[in-house]
């Protein structure tokens, strides 16, 4: 089991990594996405902006702190109904005029004149620093089992010592990592600067599992 678990953070790690420059630009292009105009070709519209106005017609609140909520549209324009959070669906009152703007062909803000939903983008920080965390994590599991496989060779009524000591390491190691992966999650090695803090963090994490 252990060595699952320590597989299944490596393997969550890894999906995470690969996922941080998806994240990271995709937020890039949506923030410098520009306002669609009537020259536009059709063809280029997917990657502008598309703003449609509506009017609430009423709201669906989700059961739940996660249940699914929607907003739904007078007549049906510009679309049925979109999917928002639940809090995006409590700040809404029917008959409110609202904005929508629609990006890559879905509906990324809901704005009105006292509530606005938007859409939810992972940022490449926080990816990052999840990816590092699984992969921090999977460290614990892997040293029980290393600290088991050399009991075996130790007679039976010697004591192992404790794991604890490795979470610590671990602990530790997470301080200098966390801060540069969440702030450069795709320039980490970029620059002197940050190549000096993470050989510094390197050896500190040397110490600390010696």
């Amino acid at each position: 089991m252990l060595l699952v678990a320590c597989g299944a953070l490596l393997a969550a790690a890894g999906l995470a990594a690969r996922f941080v420059p998806v994240a990271e630009s995709e937020t890039w292009e949506w923030t410098s996405a520009v306002e669609c105009t009537a020259t536009t070709p059709a063809a280029e519209r997917r990657e502008c902006l598309t703003r449609l106005p509506a009017v609430i017609a009423r709201t669906e609140v989700g059961r739940g702190r996660e249940g699914r909520s929607w907003l739904y549209f007078v007549d049906g324009r510009p679309l049925e109904r979109v999917s928002v959070s639940r809090k995006g669906a409590e700040g809404f009152e029917p008959g409110d005029e609202v904005e929508l703007t629609v990006w890559r062909g879905g509906v990324r803000e809901v704005v009105g004149e006292h509530h606005a939903w938007r859409q939810h983008i992972p940022e490449a920080g926080v990816v990052a620093v999840l990816a590092a965390l699984a992969a921090l994590a999977a460290g614990y599991p892997g040293a029980i089992v290393v600290l088991r496989l050399r009991g075996r060779r130790r007679p039976v009524d010697e004591v192992l010592p404790s794991s604890l000591p490795f979470a610590g390491a671990l602990a530790g190691t997470a301080l200098w990592l966390l801060p540069p992966c969440y702030l450069h999650p795709t320039t980490l090695l970029a620059s002197p600067r940050a190549i000096a803090w993470a050989a510094a963090g390197s050896l500190a994490t040397l110490g600390l599992f010696t």
